[in-house]
């Protein structure tokens, strides 16, 4: 194990067959960024023998059928509403699942990241005690969780400019529109933020699939608002 800590490392991607590799170029506390076939990204953060694991990660998310491998719900969708998040402490090849993995420390140059034994210990004590934390797409995934213990400041990179305006709506459909008040209204809230997205973002690429799925699922839940009689 190299004896830096990789200050604002950028390692190149390693597939399953060169875990070995990337294993000797870890150090405690890196942030690991595994890709899911281009769609998204998973991230889990490096904290080196523990439990019966001589290369542990512990990561955060909502997991398929329990199995610490399996791909992480990319939403909060009616699907994976009964399954719970979960904090889980695995072998980086479980995770890795055919996909590919590597370090990613930049965001180093923006905040400075804490001592690398502090932040992995915090980090197995979160594991150990099944500390509870919500799972929300856009505020408390599984980036957000890797940058508070790297940082101690949640913070996700994949949530692009604007989408807080989509949150900021979704939220306020789950929970403020009144069950009387017409269908309608909340229809013409989510097209003004999907015409905020198509002419208001310089770089339409920004708008990526999670921002869509946000829209879908806020769409969704107009349209399942309850109507009063009286409405």
């Amino acid at each position: 194990m190299p004896s830096n800590n990789n200050f604002a490392f950028v390692s190149k991607w390693y597939a399953f067959g060169d875990i070995v590799d990337l294993e000797e170029r870890l150090c405690l506390g890196d942030r690991l960024e595994f890709d899911r076939n281009g769609l998204y990204a998973h991230w889990g953060i490096y904290v080196g023998r523990y439990k019966w694991m001589e290369h542990a990660v512990v990561h955060f998310g909502i997991f398929e059928g329990g199995a610490a491998f399996s791909k992480k719900k990319t939403s909060g969708s009616a699907s994976s509403a009964s399954q719970k998040p979960e904090i889980l402490a695995d072998a980086i090849g479980r995770i890795l699942d055919g996909d590919k993995v590597r370090i990613n420390n930049s965001r180093d140059n923006q905040v400075e990241p804490l001592d690398p034994d502090d932040l992995i210990e915090e980090a197995k004590k979160m594991h150990r005690d099944k500390t509870p934390i919500d799972y929300r797409l856009l505020s408390s995934n599984c980036e957000h969780f890797v940058n508070l213990c790297r940082y101690n400041r949640p913070h996700s990179e994949q949530i692009p400019p604007g989408v807080e305006m989509i949150l900021n709506i979704w939220n306020f459909l789950r929970y403020n529109i009144p069950h009387s008040v017409q269908i309608s209204r909340g229809v013409e809230m989510v097209l003004n933020i999907w015409n905020f997205f198509r002419y208001n973002i310089p770089d339409r690429e920004q708008v990526s699939p999670i921002a869509k799925l946000v829209l879908i699922e806020a769409a969704l839940v107009v349209f399942a608002v309850k109507i009063s009689p009286d409405a």
